[in-house]
């Protein structure tokens, strides 16, 4: 994965993180609103077996004390790759059947 994504997701889980805290705060029962912890946990666990984060690390944004990575000044470009062009496949589907 490229360092922009990378960053991305690390940025995404610790808003997701940070929101969790925030409705735990305003309704006062994290009970119900726990699916938001376990889904968090969930991603920072992925995070961690893909290598993008420490486990150390998944666990300062868990305890909502992660700090926001700063993403790179050029973001990536995408690339079009005309054989994997979704209408043009679809087009060349629909010249081949009869």
């Amino acid at each position: 994965m490229q360092d922009f994504t990378q960053i991305k997701l690390i940025n995404n889980l610790i808003d997701i993180v940070a929101h969790f805290y925030r409705l735990a705060e305003e309704r006062g029962e994290k009970e119900k609103i726990s699916h938001l912890k376990g889904f968090s946990e969930g991603i920072a666990f992925t995070l961690v077996e893909q290598g993008i984060l420490t486990r150390s690390e998944a666990e300062e944004i868990l305890a909502n004390r992660g700090v926001r990575r700063k993403l790179p000044s050029t973001v990536p470009q995408k690339e079009s790759t005309p054989s994997l062009d979704i209408p043009t496949i679809f087009r060349k589907k629909r010249q081949k059947e009869p």
